[in-house]
């Protein structure tokens, strides 16, 4: 269909949307080029991503979607651009279509871009910043709004805003630099003012600096810049929320024209995915919704209760860090004096058929092969409750010991465990079609539970590893990396070497590296 014929994506092709659209191009014998370069441009179809326009097809936001050209030369010389849907609405209707309807004609895209300032940035469109409970401080300034103070918490979430909006794109390296930017804000006792306040920050460029001034300066808001998502990325936002569907499954499922659960699977009763992304469909909700500390220790006793003698539990995350409410339950498993993994695996086996036949258990979420056997039953029968055959093989990776288990559990209905303060609905609710395939009447949620087994010796790397919170662990690291060491569950060692430091000892770790110790409760570990 597109033989011979050439495009150009902009801002970028690089991400899961666009990378989709590539090979559907590609597959029709078109050509997606990564740049101008002495091609006539007349010659050359430029398509605009959509989740960058707005429903009449005018850019959401004009100098945001023009600090993220990778070449603005190219689109300086480009002709008439399209939207980027042009490709997918061919390819339905098995024809070439007339291209005005989908044209964004000059008057709409404004002067062109002068290669000025370029830098890492962001363009639109995230769910309302989840840290903000009155809606009113996101809205534009105008000449009879009062432009509010705007401080460092809500210079994070609007942070926190973009990265999540760059993930939800796939744009993994944009992602990144939001998340840094967080960090040094977080880290900060000054408040943020002006340009120059953040751009004297660590891990802060340019463009960020000046998103954050023009945040600061309208209270809150970037003129021209929406604080919402748009139809296209709440729908992909539906999908990455369910577990084991990441940004690039999301944008295929959407560029598929999915817009439920229950399209995806009557469209696909040969499931290619990982079958666990069906129990994240199933238990969609459930995993969205908090739980008390009294319910974490419900599940801490279920654990201890059925675990072997002798082993050791420890219940990490923000559990230990004293959060009132948790998403899901990090736990480790080791036994005094003990390096010895088979043992541990072996250890770790006798408490999971134990919890299986309990009925503790509800849904394996990964499996060795020495767990196939006692939690295949349940994975076959979910399919088969959906009509799916599963085609990718065996159940079980090719590893025969276990180190770790990651799983769906619910408490016995008989155990009475206090609601959560907070979080008690999801905050992406099932959307009506689903909800009628996967209805729940329990009357306990299904929760995460992660189990992993640690040696003796490892105690503290593991402690340090999994009680977080994510911040502060990517600052020991940081320090760490400055010092040429590494760091991970196994311990601190020098880099590019075997030789650990410390692993037995979580405090000595951190001091190591130059931190100043806290424990998990500090406020510098729950910002």
């Amino acid at each position: 269909m597109f033989k011979g014929r050439k495009f150009l994506i902009f801002p970028t092709s690089n991400t899961p949307r666009a990378q989709v659209v590539v090979s559907l191009i590609q597959r029709e014998g078109g050509t997606v080029l990564p740049r101008m370069d002495g091609e006539d441009p007349n010659h050359v179809i430029p398509l605009v991503q959509d989740s960058y326009l707005t429903a009449t097809g005018q850019l959401k936001n004009e100098e945001l979607f023009k600090l993220e050209i990778e070449n603005p030369v190219d689109w300086q010389k480009c002709s008439t651009p399209m939207q980027l849907s042009w490709v997918s609405k061919c390819l339905e209707k098995g024809e070439l279509l007339d291209r005005q309807p989908y044209e964004l004609g000059s008057n709409k895209l404004g002067p062109k871009y002068d290669n000025k300032d370029n830098d890492l940035s962001s363009s639109t469109k995230k769910r309302k910043f989840s840290a903000i409970n009155d809606v009113s401080e996101l809205k534009p300034a105008t000449k009879t709004t009062e432009i509010l103070p705007v401080t460092n918490e809500l210079i994070v979430n609007a942070l926190d805003f973009l990265g999540t909006k760059c993930k939800l794109r796939g744009d993994v390296y944009r992602q990144r630099a939001y998340n840094l930017a967080k960090t040094s804000v977080l880290e900060t006792n000054k408040p943020i003012k002006t340009y120059e306040d953040a751009r004297a920050l660590p891990k802060i460029g340019d463009s960020i600096a000046r998103k954050i001034a023009d945040f600061v300066t309208n209270g809150g808001h970037m003129p021209g810049f929406d604080m919402t998502l748009s139809s296209s990325e709440l729908g992909l936002q539906y999908f990455s929320e369910c577990y084991s569907v990441g940004p690039r499954i999301a944008q295929n499922w959407q560029m598929q024209g999915y817009m439920t659960f229950q399209d995806v699977i009557q469209d696909n009763h040969r499931w290619k995915w990982h079958w666990s992304a069906l129990w994240g469909m199933k238990y969609f909700e459930d995993w969205q919704i908090r739980m008390s500390r009294n319910e974490v220790e419900a599940h801490f006793n279920m654990l201890k209760s059925h675990a072997p003698e002798g082993v050791i539990i420890e219940v990490l995350g923000s559990y230990r860090r004293g959060h009132d409410t948790c998403g899901d339950i990090d736990v480790i498993f080791y036994r005094k004096n003990c390096d010895d993994m088979e043992v541990l695996g072996h250890d770790l086996e006798t408490l999971l058929n134990r919890l299986s036949d309990s009925g503790y258990i509800r849904c394996p979420l990964q499996l060795s092969s020495t767990l196939e056997p006692i939690f295949s039953k349940r994975v076959k029968g979910l399919l088969k409750e959906l009509g799916i055959v599963y085609t990718g093989g065996r159940l079980g990776e090719d590893r025969p010991m276990s180190k770790k288990f990651y799983c769906g559990v619910r408490l016995p209905d008989s155990t009475t465990v206090d609601p959560p303060n907070k979080g008690t609905v999801p905050e992406i609710p099932f959307k009506d079609e689903d909800r009628k395939l996967f209805s729940n009447t329990h009357k306990h949620h299904c929760r995460r539970l992660d189990i992993l087994c640690c040696k003796w010796s490892e105690r503290g790397s593991h402690r340090l590893y999994f009680t977080g919170n994510r911040e502060f662990n990517k600052l020991v690291r940081t320090h760490a990396t400055e010092r040429n060491l590494s760091l991970n569950q196994h311990g601190l060692f020098v880099k590019d070497t075997d030789v650990c430091l410390e692993s037995f000892d979580e405090n000595k770790i951190i001091e190591l590296v130059g931190v100043t110790p806290m424990s998990p409760s500090h406020p510098s570990r729950n910002k």
